[in-house]
């Protein structure tokens, strides 16, 4: 690890310029929850209908806007800028996979991350994070705090304890993917009000096997819900400076919704597109407000997530809430996965705490400022190498943003052939790859 030029004193001085004294009671937390694929149309929608109380009452105590994304739209891409705070380029995850030795597809982890995470970088500055779930976290950095990684879920499917010690880091903490994991699909549904789309499906005269997407539906469901656990717990129990879990179930879903709109509204409108590249307005306003009612269920059940998390703050606390990306409907039907051509279908972004504006839009901020305002939060230098940048507009207070290097402390060269096996099947269900 390369040394920090900073003392113990600069420290205190840096955090000074907000805060009254070094280690003092008003050092700021950062919660941070994302929602992969929480598209902002959609929550519109369903917060005009008072269906997203807690979102809703998020906004209206913060800044708020659409997070512009990136192409490719791959959310392991998209969430490591997002943590790094840099281009793909620069942090080394440009896709799903990649060509090993021997014509092997490997998917990436990890290992080929080469710029530091937020929360690495605040280990720099000896806080404490929890992180759960996030996008290559595995083959685990060890830090001050706690991190379940992205693979620890596979305990869902492998059911395998001594293989996936490795998963979580301290390894003791494992003892929670343990105690969290639940097998019974009929009942994690009713806890977490959620549909039996299996049943809907079968209704509906759909042959579920041939419907892209939803095969997994019952693992994604059980990943889900040991994940809020985990987070919820931890958030409980640990001490920690910055907290950030990460969801995947709304993408998950809304990728096979389609199969479950109307063929009325769908095929007209995949003609439309087809003919002419756009919708219609009356038509366009027909299909989102139809996805989002399917959607519901989802929307809703991170709408109850957040309002746990909102309950538990105080003064000092920071709440960010945001999306790698949303969906646009296509030929193909609603998707995220657009021609390189084409804008990036935006995200959603909030931010509530202690001197940020209230009910305050903020424009084209970018997964790539996200980083940087958790490090501003702190009264910390920005990194050099990040790409994304400071939006103060969105704050009532002015403090001097200053500017460092930051490095990875090391670099783990791991991969597991069974958690990649694992992995590759995910993406293949998700059809993401072949």
């Amino acid at each position: 690890m390369r040394p920090l030029h900073q003392s113990g004193i600069a420290l205190c001085l840096s955090a000074a310029l907000l805060f009254s004294s070094c280690g003092s009671a008003k050092t700021p937390r950062v919660i941070v929850l994302g929602f992969d694929g929480l598209d902002p149309t959609i929550v519109d929608t369903l917060i005009k209908q008072g269906k997203l109380p807690n979102l809703a009452r998020l906004r209206e105590q913060g800044a708020w806007g659409r997070l512009q994304s990136i192409q490719p739209s791959i959310s392991a891409v998209i969430w490591t800028s997002i943590a790094t705070g840099t281009t793909m380029i620069k942090h080394g995850i440009v896709s799903w996979t990649y060509i090993r030795e021997k014509g092997i597809s490997v998917p990436y982890n990890q290992s080929e991350v080469r710029q530091p995470p937020v929360w690495e970088i605040l280990d720099q500055w000896k806080k404490r994070s929890v992180v759960v779930n996030w996008f290559n976290t595995y083959p685990l950095e060890p830090i001050r705090g706690v991190i379940v990684s992205d693979m620890a879920r596979r305990f869902i499917q492998l059911k395998k304890s001594s293989l996936l010690q490795d998963t979580v880091y301290p390894p003791s903490y494992f003892s929670l993917v343990e105690r969290f994991a639940d097998h019974d699909l009929p009942r994690v549904l009713r806890q977490n009000e959620l549909p039996n789309y299996f049943m809907l499906a079968r209704q509906l005269g759909m042959d579920i096997q041939k419907t892209p997407v939803l095969p997994g539906y019952g693992t994604y469901v059980l990943h889900e819900n040991l994940i809020k656990h985990i987070a919820w717990e931890l958030h409980a129990t640990e001490s920690w400076d910055l907290f950030a879990a990460y969801f995947r179930f709304p993408d998950e879903i809304e990728h096979f919704l389609n199969a479950f709109l109307p063929p009325g509204l769908s095929t007209p409108a995949k003609e439309q597109m087809r003919r002419s590249g756009s919708l219609a307005p009356d038509l366009a306003i027909r299909l989102e407000e139809e996805y989002a009612r399917l959607a519901l269920p989802v929307y809703a059940w991170a709408d109850r997530i957040l309002g746990e998390y909102m309950q538990t703050m105080d003064p000092r606390t920071y709440l960010m809430v945001l999306s790698d990306h949303g969906f646009a409907f296509t030929a193909e039907g609603f998707n995220h996965q657009l021609p390189e051509e084409k804008e990036p279908v935006a995200g959603f972004f909030a931010l509530t705490g202690p001197g940020v504006r209230r009910n305050f839009p903020i424009p084209d901020i970018s997964v790539y400022d996200v980083a940087p305002t958790i490090l501003h939060l702190f009264s910390l230098p920005l990194g050099k190498e990040m790409d994304g940048k400071l939006r103060p507009e969105m704050f009532s207070f002015s403090r001097p943003i200053q500017y460092r290097p930051y490095y990875k402390k090391s670099f783990i060269k791991a991969h597991r052939q069974d958690l990649d096996q694992k992995t590759l099947e995910e993406l293949r269900t998700l059809g993401y790859i072949r």
